[in-house]
């Protein structure tokens, strides 16, 4: 599952008129046998997100990548077995477009990291916290596409987070 973030450790962001958000920025499930030597675990899908317009992109702003244990016979509930966090642009606000790789951490996502800085020192500290690399390609999609209209949707923010002055900081 893919997430939008309003900063690292931050809440999740969520548009006015778009539905079925649950659902979006997901990907089918992908069977692992659970074996050590399978090293691998490949999706090869697309996960589709929406993005603020450049004018609303916040430097802090990043991807969530979580990935799910679902429930089966061994386990009555979906769990978050590993977490990554990526930026949403670069250092020109530009959103980032191209090949990427981001660590995934074991367990879920932990709010206390709240900078990357704090993922490379927990990774430091112990290697057991890493879980794995994940590999992934953003394609920046048309506005427009033939026969279609644009729609304009608003990002809802967190009613919690309006008033935190560490929620946008831009300078």
């Amino acid at each position: 599952k893919v997430s939008l973030l309003s900063r690292l450790g931050g809440h999740a962001l969520h548009w006015s008129n778009l539905k079925d958000q649950r659902r979006s920025g997901t990907t089918l499930p992908v069977k692992h046998d659970g074996s050590f030597f399978n090293m691998e675990l490949q999706f090869n899908q697309s996960v589709f997100t929406v993005l603020p317009a450049k004018t609303d992109v916040r430097p802090e702003m990043v991807f969530l990548f979580e990935l799910f244990l679902l429930r089966g016979t061994n386990n009555h509930i979906d769990r978050v077995v590993g977490w990554g966090a990526f930026p949403v642009c670069d250092g020109a606000l530009d959103l980032l477009e191209g090949k990427f790789k981001c660590p995934l951490l074991r367990g879920h996502q932990d709010s206390r990291i709240d900078q990357f800085r704090k993922i490379e020192e927990l990774m430091s500290s112990d290697l057991d916290h890493w879980l794995s690399n994940l590999y992934f390609q953003i394609i920046k999609l048309p506005r427009y596409l033939d026969g279609q209209k644009e729609y304009e949707v608003h990002l809802q923010f967190p009613s919690n987070i309006l008033g935190s002055p560490d929620c946008f900081c831009t300078s």
